[in-house]
């Protein structure tokens, strides 16, 4: 879903997340032929959860996070008074999030976190660090030619913010900025001087074995 796709007036500091999920289906014998087996069949309803979450500020836009071929992650924009965007990890919006403590080892395999009716609001996470932009109305969201990275464009009434962003926190598409490049060159220089040298060595060999 692109960030202009979702409703980007002002929202309460309270609002309910819905999900629905599809019926439960048991397991069907082996016999039973694939073709006829349908995810329309069943008179099961589907299932839904509802979850109630509190954020600390005012929702004055809301987005989503784009890549191109949609592998990455999703996270969720904010924008909130009085004029900053965080980034948001969808898990913390999961309604699935256990209420119970402590967790069963199939909420746990779920890498969701216990449940807690406020979002946090993580520092490191938000986008426009000490920048405030005035009357913050619009989040737009493009990818990029990285698949970890998403390109956000933010707009309020005076002020214009663009900035890229991984939404996996770490740029699996990146090399690390504490990457060798030296060491690799040397070891690619090394590699094409062996590869010369053997190459002479065996033409020489090939001749001597010519008049020999």
């Amino acid at each position: 879903m692109k960030g202009a796709d979702i409703a980007s007036t002002c929202f309460s500091s309270q609002d309910a997340i819905t999900l629905s999920l599809p019926p439960y289906l048991p397991s069907l014998p082996p016999s039973l032929p694939f073709h006829s087996v349908s995810s329309l069949d069943g008179d099961a309803p589907p299932v839904a959860l509802q979850q109630t979450f509190l954020f600390p500020h005012p929702i004055l836009s809301l987005g989503s996070t784009l890549t191109s071929r949609g592998i990455t992650t999703k996270a969720l924009l904010l924008g909130y008074a009085p004029g900053q965007i965080l980034l948001l990890d969808r898990r913390f919006l999961d309604p699935r999030r256990p209420t119970s403590l402590p967790p069963s080892k199939a909420e746990k395999a779920e890498g969701l976190p216990p449940y807690s009716p406020h979002l946090p609001l993580i520092p490191p996470h938000v986008l426009t660090y000490n920048h405030t932009l005035h009357n913050l109305h619009t989040l737009h969201t493009s990818p990029s030619s990285l698949e970890s990275t998403t390109l956000l464009l933010g707009l309020g009434e005076l002020d214009l913010f663009f900035t890229r962003l991984h939404p996996s926190s770490k740029p699996f598409d990146l090399l690390p900025e504490t990457f060798n490049h030296f060491l690799v060159s040397v070891v690619l220089l090394v590699s094409v001087v062996g590869v010369w040298f053997l190459g002479r060595a065996a033409q020489a060999k090939t001749l001597r074995e010519a008049w020999a």
